[in-house]
């Protein structure tokens, strides 16, 4: 009489103990990625960057047109990879959600670039929501990744004020 409950409660809690421990697979995945990502940029690596993306990416960058497609995205980083020199620095945890073969992940960044022509320095924060594919083999790739500036404010700062003067807003 309580065999068949029992072997349905099984069942349950058994395929929920595998969904976390999927989530959790997926989850260290995409924080890999992120290591590989910085490094990638860091050392100039087209190559082992675009491994990174899905054929179909799409990269939506402030005051520039979208970059769709492998070949474009690689055009993009070859000329800023030829440019400068660059550094990722997080400013803050990335917030990651896995949702079945889907992933998002928003994280804020400093980019400082070194630019080899003339060696001035820029530094800029942005904050980039990115959405992730997985592919048939398991793998995660981006394949939307959409950034803006960041513009950066002390604690007793008036919003209000930001507002008025700040050319983002």
């Amino acid at each position: 009489m309580y065999f068949p409950f029992l072997l349905v409660t099984a069942i349950i809690i058994s395929g929920c103990t595998l969904k976390k421990n999927q989530e959790k697979e997926d989850i260290a995945a995409i924080n890999k990625f992120y290591v590989d990502y910085l490094h990638f940029v860091e050392t100039g690596d087209l190559d082992g960057f675009m491994t990174l993306w899905d054929d179909n990416a799409m990269r939506a960058a402030p005051d520039l047109p979208n970059t769709v497609g492998k070949e474009e995205i690689r055009a993009l980083f070859k000329d800023i990879f030829d440019a400068s020199d660059n550094k990722l620095t997080p400013i803050e945890e990335i917030r990651l959600e896995v949702c079945g073969d889907i992933a998002y992940g928003y994280r804020t960044f400093t980019l400082t670039s070194n630019f080899k022509k003339d060696e001035t320095v820029m530094q800029i924060d942005f904050k980039v929501l990115s959405i992730f594919k997985r592919k048939p083999d398991g793998s995660w790739k981006l394949y939307i990744d959409c950034l803006n500036t960041n513009p950066t404010w002390s604690m007793d700062s008036i919003p209000s004020e930001l507002k008025e003067d700040n050319p983002f807003y």
